[in-house]
């Protein structure tokens, strides 16, 4: 799990590092995010962002002959949360970075 966050998420310094290295001048960082709200479990899984960013990797972890049981049983019980909670609710953060060339 830890090199899929680091994969998806790189630290903020990683980036600044990344970007003067590229020339340019950072003005500001804005650590920000957003959040996906879902009315279930089944609609998360199957939202087109989680989808594409993160449910290959979760699935990756877990050994193929036990993919379908695994996440049947997720999916369970993130529709339990959502129905005790209302919804379901995940953060993403991001930052954003106002640079220009030097």
């Amino acid at each position: 799990m830890r090199d899929h966050i680091d994969e998806k998420r790189k630290p903020v310094e990683y980036w600044k590092e990344r970007i003067e290295e590229a020339g340019f001048d950072i003005r500001s960082i804005r650590p920000d995010g957003f959040r996906i709200r879902c009315s279930d479990g089944s609609a998360f899984l199957r939202h087109s962002f989680i989808r594409r960013a993160f449910l290959g990797p979760w699935e990756s972890v877990v050994p193929e002959a036990l993919k379908i049981q695994v996440f049947s049983l997720i999916e369970e019980r993130l529709n339990q949360e959502a129905a005790s909670s209302g919804s379901l609710e995940m953060s993403v953060p991001l930052a954003c970075f106002d640079c220009e060339k030097g």
